[in-house]
């Protein structure tokens, strides 16, 4: 995957936008010449400028072809996974302020996407307070936080409470260390699983009043 990656990128990002601006280029000389077709010299210019424009562009549109599957994938590229963003014939990196939004943005699918993350899941016990009508409690670090109901799940195999999330890591360390990706993200929430001995246990009012709903990172886990 790595080798493919970066044939796919030096050919999107360099090779294909010369390739492009190379046609332009003799699509306007053979423009001209076609205004002198009744002269051998212009009729020359013009069939080579058309072999020239057959031959290139059959080449970009092989090559591009060729790398269609990754070229997809580089939509899901963002500084949730990479550090800077590659444009035609240069990088530009994101800046901190870029960097730090996506970083506690729920961005799961797009290291899913792209191939060559993978990941593992995480399970870290939490304490249940119990449930009302609409929210769950819990006491994460010494703080209560309430959560949707249908964040959670009873479960008969389930000794204690715990929530359970997925993080991702590169399968290959190059794409880190050569073309910038972030090596592992964040953590991100699945779901909470709670013994099915504690289904009815009902929230006291005094942690519902002290709560705080889910906020988007708790503890360096990510949630919707």
């Amino acid at each position: 995957m790595f080798e493919k990656w970066i044939a796919m990128e030096h050919f999107y990002y360099t090779i294909m936008p010369t390739i492009l601006f190379s046609l332009c280029i003799i699509a306007f000389i053979a423009l001209l010449c076609s205004s002198y077709l009744w002269t051998k010299l212009g009729k020359r210019l013009f069939i080579i400028c058309c072999v020239l424009i057959v031959t290139g562009g059959g080449y970009a549109a092989f090559q591009y072809h060729h790398h269609s599957e990754l070229i997809y994938k580089t939509r899901y590229l963002s500084p949730a996974t990479r550090y800077f963003a590659r444009k035609f014939y240069y990088d530009m990196p994101y800046s901190s302020s870029e960097m730090d939004f996506y970083a506690r943005a729920y961005l799961l699918n797009e290291f899913d996407a792209l191939g060559f993350y993978q990941y593992e899941t995480v399970t870290e016990p939490v304490e249940y307070l119990g449930k009302n009508e609409h929210l769950a409690f819990f006491k994460i670090d010494g703080k209560i936080f309430s959560n949707n109901l249908d964040s959670i799940e009873f479960s008969e195999e389930a000794t204690q409470a715990e929530r359970v999330g997925e993080y991702y890591s590169l399968k290959d360390e190059r794409f880190a260390t050569e073309l910038g990706f972030v090596p592992k993200s964040k953590t991100y929430f699945m779901k909470y699983y709670i013994p099915q001995s504690m289904k009815d246990l009902r929230v006291n009012l005094q942690h519902v009043q002290s709560a705080k709903h889910q906020s988007q990172s708790i503890k360096g886990w990510l949630y919707r």
